[in-house]
């Protein structure tokens, strides 16, 4: 069972915020991969949580069998450098695990992020029990437009990880 009474989810919706320096990410030269790091990072909205300062890799975030996740693309510095850029999330993507015969889908894959410069994802985490105590690592793939262009840059991806709870 995953809720109190046998079918209500517990728990809590959790909101996973990417946050980018659009502008520079944008005009790097390097390949992505190499550097998605040093442009990037990623939160959630879990109570109390200190801020995160190791690699997108390793982040991981707690999230409720059966309740909503939704994944949101911000700029790091609206107001300013990245003034009339945008991050729009392009889709959330499961990693199956090949040599695990007890891996578990968390969310259907692949999931496509809303249309348009701003969009964001957002899915119910399965209602499965074998969830609870899992890690899945996921891949965010995420595009960035630049002010008054739309032909965006990307795809970028980063792979943070959640953890299932009941």
């Amino acid at each position: 069972m995953c809720g109190g009474n046998g079918d209500q989810p517990t728990g809590r919706p959790v909101i996973i915020t990417l946050t980018v320096q659009a502008k520079s990410l944008s005009e790097a030269t390097e390949p992505p991969i190499i550097i998605i790091d040093d442009y990037c990072s990623i939160f959630d909205d879990t109570p109390g949580r200190p801020p995160y300062t190791g690699t997108r890799e390793d982040f991981t975030s707690d999230v409720y069998i059966g309740n909503r996740v939704t994944w949101r693309g911000v700029t790091a510095d609206p107001n300013g450098v990245d003034r009339g850029y945008s991050v729009a999330i392009q889709s959330i993507v499961y990693e199956p695990k090949a040599d695990d015969p007890n891996d578990v889908s968390f969310f259907p894959s692949p999931l496509a992020g809303q249309p348009g410069r701003t969009g964001d994802a957002t899915t119910l985490i399965n209602n499965d029990a074998a969830l609870d105590g899992k890690h899945d690592i996921y891949t965010i793939n995420f595009l960035i437009y630049a002010p008054g262009n739309n032909t965006p840059f990307g795809p970028y991806s980063i792979d943070p990880k959640l953890r299932g709870h009941s």
